[in-house]
């Protein structure tokens, strides 16, 4: 069995993370099209590598480009105090 394979029950190494996803997988991933991810590489917005013909995402990459996207949540919550918002 190779690291990348599911352990079995007998087997006690720990299971390595992937660090990379295909193109389909990274879509998925941030709730977007195939179309919309690659324009985002394009753009620079996130990072990928192409080895021979694949193209693979790290999902490092992913992650950072959820925090520098990331909103701020807001408090919906109105006041009930009468005063204004």
């Amino acid at each position: 069995m190779n690291n990348w394979q599911s352990p079995t029950h007998n087997d006690t190494r720990p299971t390595q993370q992937r660090l990379t996803v295909r193109p389909i997988e990274a879509a998925k991933m941030l709730g977007v099209s195939e179309r919309t991810l690659r324009t985002l590489i394009k753009a620079g917005e996130i990072p990928a590598s192409k080895i021979n013909r694949m193209v693979l995402i790290p999902i490092a990459g992913l992650e950072a480009f959820i925090e520098r996207h990331a909103e701020p949540t807001c408090d919906t919550r109105q006041q009930t105090d009468g005063g204004e918002a």
